[in-house]
């Protein structure tokens, strides 16, 4: 019996491989939030964003997933301030913006 669960166990893992190869995107599925920020940093995937910007955008919003995510005790909010939240958006919006907009000069390229 665990000669068979071993080959299925392997034949899984090669059709994930195999999808991942296919699709590389889905790797992002796979990684943490702040490894996002790590690759886009390394990467240099965000022009006209330097790393300190990229660190100020996600270094908050990772404190506050994990204070959502892992509640040390039920009388502490998410947020300190509503109004940071909607620092947090725009500075999400910023982001994206400048992806969206390095993707479609790429897309122009090619």
């Amino acid at each position: 019996m665990r000669g068979s669960e071993t080959r299925r166990e392997k034949q899984h893992a090669e059709e994930r491989i195999q999808l991942k190869l296919q699709h590389p995107d889905l790797l992002l599925d796979y990684t943490n939030f702040i490894d996002k920020k790590t690759m886009l940093i390394k990467r240099k995937l965000v022009p006209g964003l330097a790393r300190r910007d990229l660190e100020e955008t996600f270094n908050p919003l990772e404190e506050m997933r994990n204070r959502c995510a892992h509640p040390e005790s039920t009388d502490e909010s998410f947020i300190e301030e509503p109004r940071q939240l909607l620092k947090y958006v725009r500075a999400c919006h910023r982001v994206l913006s400048k992806l969206n907009d390095a993707l479609e000069q790429q897309t122009e390229k090619g």
